[in-house]
């Protein structure tokens, strides 16, 4: 898994695509017939030029996993604070087009899922809610 490419534009979202890397990086780690090599290991490649190929002997494995971050949104509330919450998703992710593959949201946030604007907003980036 090699680290992801900030696409936003932002480089305040560097953070955030080093973040989605290493979870990434721990949930493959995860799959005992995969070989994963660490975060260390391949944060050297971080905005490398060299060809995937090269990467992969350099890692001593056989298939590369690359990919970018575009916009990213995070969004802490109360718990009883449902309106912060969705307003915050909407700005986040309100003029997106299908954008996310995944969206977890935690049990604590069982109210928003409750709500026909948090499960239209998740309709609008592309996921099933």
């Amino acid at each position: 898994m090699l680290p992801l490419a900030n696409l936003s534009g932002d480089p305040s979202q560097e953070y955030f695509a080093d973040g989605v890397t290493e979870a990434l990086i721990t949930e493959l780690a995860k799959i005992a017939s995969m070989r994963v090599v660490s975060r260390t290991s391949a944060m050297r490649y971080k905005g490398t030029t060299e060809l995937v190929n090269q990467i992969a002997r350099g890692l001593h494995v056989q298939t590369v996993l690359e990919g970018s971050v575009i916009k990213s949104g995070l969004i802490w509330v109360g718990l009883n604070d449902k309106e912060r919450a969705l307003r915050a998703l909407e700005e986040a992710f309100g003029d997106c087009e299908p954008c996310l593959v995944s969206l977890k949201v935690e049990p604590i946030f069982d109210a928003l899922r409750d709500d026909h604007r948090f499960t239209d907003m998740i309709r609008r980036v592309g996921l099933e809610p």
